[in-house]
């Protein structure tokens, strides 16, 4: 499979809309941030968003390989632990707004058509600690389904 390198500027906004999979390589490690380093993404977003609303937010690198034969299919290189995070964060704010079809389309990729299958925008194939089954699963969980309380950052 051939693969390409090239580097853009995108908005979070961009990276999670569109056809574009998100696809975390079997060498690639386990989901690993510890409650600190999320909140910290989360507190540097809200800072963001409070503080330079004109100038947009810089995510950090996020490096992707783009297959030549399936183009909306990207290779995580680097980035995944963030992705990860914004995933899971995006996901808890859709628990509160269930209708926001940004952030429903941030978790799953709608197809062409109503009855077409959804595919997960961010798939690990992490082949260590079940990874990927872990991340399914959370992604599929509603907060009515189990014992958590919200708090606001």
């Amino acid at each position: 499979m051939g693969l390409s390198l090239s580097a853009e500027q995108k908005f979070v906004l961009e990276i999670f809309s569109g056809k574009n999979q998100y696809i975390i390589p079997p060498y690639q490690r386990a989901y690993s941030w510890t409650e600190s380093q999320c909140m910290e993404l989360i507190e540097d977003l809200k800072r963001a968003y409070e503080e330079n609303v004109n100038e947009g937010y810089f995510l950090g690198n996020i490096v992707i390989a783009k297959s030549k034969e399936e183009k909306n299919r990207l290779e995580v290189i680097d980035g995944q632990q963030r992705l990860t995070t914004l995933t899971l964060f995006i996901k808890v704010l859709l628990e509160f707004d269930e209708d926001n079809i940004d952030l429903q389309n941030a978790i799953v990729i709608p197809g062409g058509r109503k009855n077409d299958e959804k595919k997960q925008r961010l798939k690990t194939n992490v082949f260590t600690e079940k990874d990927s089954k872990y991340l399914e699963e959370v992604l599929a969980l509603k907060l009515s389904d189990i014992n958590c309380k919200a708090s606001k950052i």
